[in-house]
């Protein structure tokens, strides 16, 4: 089962984590081009999503309500070869229905783009990303609600050797939520109303031909537009390690010693490691596992505890079966630490708390086409704050058309 909330988890970790401002970028698939009109190379993909029944679909903890839904989702990545240089583009739209009610139905779209441009040993690059969305955008916020993220990027690499380079680049990121979304009475584009300037350089040498490090540092500051409690200063340095689709273990790991200023006095900086990994690696070649786990600070919507520290483990293990068919089973836990709490010199001691477990099975036909049908079981537990406890069960199914 392809879960919409663990897609967006995995999006905001990226986009937090100074250590990599660019990761956000798109880039070329490198599996063999679907569509070709020359230069020309398109990659589509259409999968309906989430497709079943959710029994608490407002996580509300006292009066659950239950519905059917689905999502489809199609994205279309286009490359376009300009002698040694190339435009990629990206267009996505993700329509989420809901059978009684509506008010939580939506039209997620995106459109991305970046010009990587080619003059021998020197590379530089451009591109940009706009969002339109109502998927929740952290685990802390329970509302789907609307807003607009939109992007910027440049940066250049430079070849000292075929196996080192110098990399640089610098984003610039505004997010806007629409006027009037709230969620447990705090208006949303008051408190988390913010642009952002990102500044990263480093190295990064190739270790083997399926092995990059990067040793980075970076900068990053964000200014939120009404509440300015929440501005802060964050500055990363340390190493990333690239694994290529064809290694055992493929994937990312980025780590950084990281410090975290607040701009606002009364609140305290703090020092400390910083990390997002995402690797997949198969056993005999059949049993595959998909990691993704991170820790870093982020924003919450509450002006009394600003932020909080969110550390994050997502495991899914798939195992095929004799013929077409497979079994998968996953955990995903959520741990949210409260520890700026305003008015107060010592730190919180708050913990918030989000798992969830999920298990199906699978059928594959053919080379694209593939069904999932699972269950999956949702819980959140806060000490301080139980008005955010809920359960959730959802029994969903996926089914990728073009993949």
């Amino acid at each position: 089962m392809i879960l919409k909330t663990k897609r967006l988890y995995l999006a905001f970790g990226c986009a937090v984590l100074a250590a990599a401002p660019a990761a956000a970028q798109i880039a070329a698939p490198r599996e063999a081009t679907k569509i070709d009109f020359g230069t020309l190379s398109l990659y589509p993909s259409l999968q309906i999503v989430d497709m079943g029944l959710d029994d608490n679909v407002f996580n509300d903890p006292f009066t659950p309500q239950s519905d059917y839904t689905l999502t489809v989702s199609s994205k279309a990545l286009g490359r376009l070869l300009l002698g040694s240089n190339e435009l990629l583009f990206q267009v996505a739209d993700d329509y989420v229905w809901f059978h009684e009610i509506t008010s939580e139905r939506s039209n997620n779209i995106q459109y991305a783009g970046r010009f990587n441009m080619s003059a021998s040993r020197f590379k530089p690059y451009v591109g940009g990303e706009y969002v339109r969305t109502r998927v929740r955008r952290s685990p802390e916020i329970d509302a789907r609600a609307r807003r607009v993220d939109r992007s910027a990027v440049a940066g250049v690499s430079v070849e000292l050797s075929p196996r080192t380079a110098l990399t640089a680049s610098a984003r610039l990121e505004d997010v806007t939520y629409d006027e009037g979304e709230e969620f447990r009475n705090v208006q949303l584009d008051d408190a988390l109303n913010r642009t952002g300037r990102l500044a990263d350089a480093g190295v990064r040498y190739a270790v083997t031909p399926l092995t990059t490090l990067s040793v980075n540092a970076a900068y990053e500051e964000q200014k939120f537009n009404e509440s300015h409690v929440r501005d802060l200063k964050r500055y990363t340095v340390g190493p990333t390690l690239e694994f290529a689709p064809e290694a055992a273990i493929r994937g990312r790991v980025v780590t950084g010693f990281e410090l975290f200023k607040p701009d606002d006095p009364g609140l305290q900086q703090q020092t400390g490691l910083a990390y997002l990994a995402q690797v997949n690696w198969s056993l005999y070649g059949r049993t595959t596992f998909d990691l993704v786990s991170g820790r870093n600070i982020t924003y919450s919507y509450q002006d009394s505890e600003p932020y909080y520290l969110l550390t994050n483990v997502k495991l899914l293990i798939t195992q095929p079966l004799p013929g077409w068919f497979e079994f998968y089973a996953g955990y995903d836990w959520q741990h949210m630490a409260y520890r700026w709490k305003r008015g107060f010199a010592d730190e919180s001691d708050r913990v918030d708390k989000l798992t969830a477990a999920t298990a199906g099975a699978g059928v594959r036909i053919g080379r694209h086409f593939k069904m999932r049908v699972g269950v999956e079981k949702t819980q959140r537990r806060s000490i301080e704050d139980p008005f955010q406890n809920f359960n959730r069960t959802r029994i969903l199914s996926t089914v990728t058309v073009i993949s």
